[in-house]
């Protein structure tokens, strides 16, 4: 049994790995007004998450670029 929010497949360097997000805070957009007591910045939109292969292992080093898409991904999954 796990504890994931959610589990989204990924390819990197050509090998299927999961993605098990452990965490989610939805984002809250910010709030503009004429009058300063009235607007709130925005808030949230972040997750934290795992990735594992098919034996539960660590992925190859990950790049920045491949964090950023996986970002994605999961703000696209749990947004919609």
């Amino acid at each position: 049994m796990n504890d994931y929010i959610i589990e989204l497949e990924v390819e990197i360097g050509g090998e299927a790995y999961t993605v098990g997000v452990t965490e989610w805070e939805p984002y809250t957009p910010a709030v503009v007004s004429y009058r300063p007591e009235h607007s709130y910045p925005s808030e949230g939109g972040t997750a934290d998450w795992v990735v594992f292969d098919a034996d539960g292992g660590p992925p190859p080093v990950m790049t920045q670029a491949i964090r950023d898409r996986i970002d994605q991904m999961v703000f696209e999954a749990l947004v919609d």
